[in-house]
């Protein structure tokens, strides 16, 4: 990014605040009021614009027409679209072609978003004849805002455009090649030899729309965040590179300290370390002391911390790699590493393996399949290497391929590249291997990849965190920036459905509630009335107990796990389907139980006192039961215990007090029961404790001692047979006796 580039930060806020209804204002001045109106607010605008110019009377719009016109045949967009935005102020009408050219200057700059305005005024403005390549700048503003249906239209328009116009028009063919090449290739797309024809290149613009439509809505659910101004600034921040505990972080940046008049801004190298709240402190520039020389990134650390690899620029296109050997708090001067892994050529990033034996690198030396490839090398000892080995077909494309990074495991290689499926720009990929042998490789798709360029992928030691730099466009930024992925939630989403038939219907009004398990702790409740989906962010391995809860449609039971996979998030989707249950009428009387007398230590059952009742069915958790059914309470001990009851089961308890208090002529027998572990003496004294405490609760919600008959039956009638589910042995059960 050059300096004139970099200067339009500074004007910002003033510049890029159009909204449409005000661009709408400015370009349609049929009230001679209205224009007065907008022509004095723009001056008080651009007032405010640290332009020396605005000091002295407005140039003749003719003046700042052609003003803007020749900068932009320069490539000065920075300048070019101070004078369009000028003319527009001035002008009596403004032409479409000059807001097109305004809106190419912010694309230019890396401003989609206000491109598409500008875009839209002209499109309203039914400009005709209008230049062809008016259709693919529609479409990279499309596509650079994710909106990947109407990018794939106008790459069509354009691609048509194109196979009919330019046999025999070189003009044509010089304009697309500028315009798609940088696209598909980047701005070094010259140093590539292996250039694919302009048609086939727009066909990969329409494919990775095609990628970007189907990954919409199917994209990975994980915590993206920019890590703001503490490590970010107005300029390019890229290249991070985590120590293995996650606390120090280094990237590259191009900040204006580093400028010179003559060369621009160069490459420096940052560090940042946590402080005691957890969050990176402000960012500083790594001093080498006297020697070192400029244009420093980092590749990657030793996962002991004693040294990093860095990449040293010498141009856009050469540059090598080096070794800073750390002593105490200090970096040493940077040294090259030596042949074969450096060479005549570019290699501007690596990643080496957590024992420091391997390194993976790109490179565009000779031999590759175009433009930068990646290889690898193993260290020989006596600071020798062997010859680097191209790492074949499933990697390397006739596209970039760059920045690799290996995970500590040595299981799964990432890398960025432009020529793999994917949304456009660098995406980040991830390739399982298996000893030498490279197996699949999978996009990491939607949020982590967008269609701007999306590389150097770095995980802290433990997996949970990982580190990327982006220039997607996001709030209103024209650089590339470093971003967070934090890996240590997984995403469930829960889905509640009804049945209507064969018909699934969506229920909207249900409460969810996780209790961590084995402890049955509560974790989270989430209590829906207009959202279709309730969403809770878990501890991967860890597992939990699913209640989902409807008034009208009763009670699901289930437990669930997101996998503990490190290498890359997970999220999990249950879609709970409640269903009605039947409605029993029974008329039969109930039999009186067997009168028992109460010892504390032994199986009790007392006779519940006669009361009249007409009912014949109690509704509970939306469901009607009648007597000698057992209402759908869950309540579980943890393994040996009989005191302490979990937050779970007390939810469940106090449901079933205020159903007791609600019909006083009902009465319950508590069936309690242990797992299938143990002496079974001991089991059936514990499950009398555990009916006893029960019982204790609910007496304590306000229900009558004579209205719970209580009974332990030890390991009998266990729910499953498996020690996995031993949780759901260790029960008590709710029987209606009477109603």
């Amino acid at each position: 990014m050059d300096l004139k580039r970099l200067k339009i930060i500074e004007y910002e806020p003033n510049i890029f605040t159009f909204s449409p209804v005000f661009i709408k204002r400015i370009y349609t001045k049929s009230v001679k009021m209205r224009l007065l109106t907008i022509v004095a607010l723009l001056g008080i605008v651009f007032s405010l614009m640290p332009f020396e110019s605005y000091s002295s009377p407005a140039p003749n719009p003719k003046k700042l027409k052609k003003a803007g016109d020749k900068y932009l045949q320069k490539g000065e967009f920075v300048d070019a679209l101070k004078n369009y935005l000028d003319y527009a102020k001035e002008a009596e009408n403004v032409e479409p072609e000059v807001n097109y050219k305004i809106g190419l200057c912010f694309l230019q700059l890396e401003r989609p978003g206000s491109a598409q305005k500008f875009f839209r005024v002209v499109r309203s403005q039914n400009w005709k004849p209008y230049p062809t390549e008016f259709e693919f700048y529609q479409a990279r503003v499309f596509h650079l805002l994710h909106d990947f249906d109407s990018a794939h239209h106008y790459y069509g328009r354009f691609l048509r455009r194109y196979n009919k116009d330019h046999v025999g028009n070189k003009k044509l063919e010089i304009v697309a090649e500028e315009l798609v090449y940088p696209a598909v290739y980047g701005k070094a797309y010259e140093q590539n030899e292996n250039l694919i024809p302009v048609d086939k290149a727009i066909e990969k613009l329409i494919a990775s729309t095609e990628e970007g439509h189907k990954q919409k809505g199917h994209g990975r659910k994980v915590y993206v965040k920019s890590l703001g101004p503490e490590v970010n600034s107005p300029y390019d921040e890229y290249a991070p590179c985590i120590s293995s505990d996650g606390n120090l972080l280094m990237f590259a940046s191009k900040r204006s300290k580093n400028s010179s008049k003559k060369e621009g801004p160069t490459e420096q190298l940052y560090f940042t370390e946590k402080g005691e709240d957890g969050e990176f402190k402000k960012a500083v520039m790594v001093d080498f002391g006297a020697g070192s020389k400029k244009n420093y990134a980092p590749i990657a650390f030793d996962y002991d911390m004693n040294g990093f690899l860095l990449y040293e620029s010498v141009s856009e296109i050469q540059g090598d790699m080096y070794y800073s050997e750390r002593s105490g708090e200090k970096w040493g001067i940077p040294q090259a590493l030596p042949e074969p892994l450096n060479s005549e050529y570019w290699e501007p990033s690596a990643g080496l393996s957590s024992d420091g034996n391997t390194v993976y690198f790109s490179s565009n030396r000779p031999g590759g399949k175009g433009g930068l490839d990646l290889y690898v090398s193993k260290k020989l000892g006596e600071g020798k290497w062997s010859e680097p080995v191209s790492l074949g077909d499933k990697i390397n494309t006739q596209f970039d391929e760059d920045a690799p990074y290996i995970n500590p495991e040595g299981t799964y290689l990432y890398f960025s590249s432009r020529g793999h499926e994917g949304l456009g720009g660098y995406d980040i990929y991830r390739a399982k291997l298996s000893g030498e042998e490279i197996m699949d490789v999978e996009n990491l798709r939607l949020p982590i990849n967008s269609a701007q360029d999306d590389i150097y992928f770095s995980w802290t030691g433990d997996g949970t965190k990982a580190y990327f730099s982006s220039s997607r466009d996001e709030a209103g930024k024209t650089n590339s920036d470093i971003y967070l992925m934090d890996f240590s939630k997984s995403t469930l989403d829960v889905n509640v459905f009804a049945m209507d038939g064969d018909r699934r219907i969506r229920v909207r009004d249900f409460k969810a509630c996780l209790y961590q398990l084995p402890e049955e702790n509560l974790f989270a409740c989430e209590e829906q009335r207009l959202k279709n989906q309730a969403t809770f962010y878990i501890v991967p391995g860890k597992k939990y107990h699913l209640i989902v809860e409807n008034e009208e449609l009763g009670i699901h039971s289930e437990e669930v796990m997101a996998e503990q996979d490190f290498d890359l998030v997970s999220y999990i989707t249950r879609n709970v389907i409640l269903e009605k249950n039947e409605v029993v009428q029974d008329t039969t009387p109930a039999e009186p139980a067997v009168v028992v007398a109460a010892v504390d230590t032994e199986e009790v059952e007392d006779t519940p006192p006669p009361v009249v009742s007409s009912e014949t069915k109690v509704k509970f958790k939306g469901a009607y039961f009648v007597v000698g059914d057992k209402l759908p309470a869950k309540v579980h001990f943890l393994f040996n215990e009989a005191e302490n009851i979990t937050d779970f089961s007390k939810s469940q308890l106090d449901m079933l007090a205020t159903l007791m208090k609600d019909h006083p002529a009902l009465t319950v027998r508590l069936l309690a029961y242990t797992d299938l572990v143990g002496d079974e003496q001991y089991n059936l004294d514990l499950s009398i404790k555990r009916a006893t405490t029960t019982k204790n609760y609910l007496i304590s919600q306000g229900v009558e001692e004579e209205r719970l008959i209580y009974k332990g039956d030890g390991e009998h009638n266990p729910v499953v047979k498996t020690e996995d589910a031993n949780l759901m042995n260790r029960r008590v059960e709710f029987e209606i006796l009477t109603l």
